[in-house]
């Protein structure tokens, strides 16, 4: 099986299964994210945040989930 690489969003929630999460971007990082997104399979991953630390300080093992782009 071919190795996949899964674009990550850094953000201070997980999703239950089935849960809509409208997202609202704006920063020019998380756009090209999207657009790449949308351009493969639409499947990114969700890391938890720590309030407080920067996106690139989080410890590895974190809680995260895997979301599906829909529209």
């Amino acid at each position: 099986m071919p190795l996949t690489r899964l674009p990550l969003f850094p953000l201070g929630l997980v999703l239950y299964p089935e849960v809509v999460l409208p997202l609202h971007l704006f920063e020019p990082r998380y756009r090209q994210l999207l657009a790449d997104v949308r351009a493969t399979d639409g499947r990114f991953g969700i890391v938890c945040t720590i309030p407080g630390r920067p996106e690139r300080a989080l410890p590895a093992g974190r809680v995260g989930c895997v979301a599906e782009v829909t529209e």
